[in-house]
């Protein structure tokens, strides 16, 4: 058989399942500062667990050789207002 003779064919195959399609890309509503309490901040990673955000960063006197890193825990349950949840350091 003739792969053109197929194409007729083709056109009567179903669409793929709706969850078989790639999710559309998530967008960005707005941008605000929910920190800036340290000289320096960096390297955020943001989460959601059980109703609540969460944010993660380093804080310290500066990005390279800075002193006294710490790594800053913020908690929100609406993603409007922060609160420190925690200030973890290792012990010298």
């Amino acid at each position: 058989m003739k792969p053109h003779f197929l194409l007729p064919f083709l056109c009567f195959l179903p669409p793929a399942p709706a969850q078989a399609r790639p999710a559309a890309a998530p967008t960005s509503l707005q941008v605000r500062k929910i920190w800036d309490k340290a000289p320096h901040s960096a390297f955020t990673d943001l989460t959601s667990w059980k109703g609540r955000f969460y944010c993660v960063f380093r804080e310290a006197s500066a990005h390279v050789g800075g002193t006294n890193g710490k790594i800053r825990v913020l908690v929100s349950p609406d993603g409007e207002k922060w609160t420190s949840a925690a200030l973890l350091e290792e012990k010298r």
